[in-house]
């Protein structure tokens, strides 16, 4: 679980020329995204529902992210997840 965060946030950092402290924030909310959704599976929540609550938590997290970044940055990130 952990290991997809931080491969994630690295190509986030390396496409997004991400400091520290953005590094640090952005890994913090995909750990929780990852926990919610862990939660959501452990608590044997039916196939539609947890598509639809990742679907949910992954747009929130997205907004999070997105409000760290500079405008240039923001600029990358839609584009990137354009392209996943």
């Amino acid at each position: 679980m952990e290991s997809s965060v931080q491969s994630k946030v690295q190509q986030m950092k390396e496409k997004l020329n991400l400091n520290k402290d953005q590094v640090t924030k952005i890994t913090n909310i995909y750990n929780q995204a990852e926990e919610k959704i862990a939660n959501l599976k452990q608590r044997g929540v039916d196939p539609q529902q947890l598509l639809s609550q990742s679907k949910f938590i992954n747009k929130s997290s997205d907004s999070k992210v997105n409000a760290l970044l500079t405008p240039e940055q923001q600029t990358k990130f839609n584009a990137l997840k354009a392209k996943l």
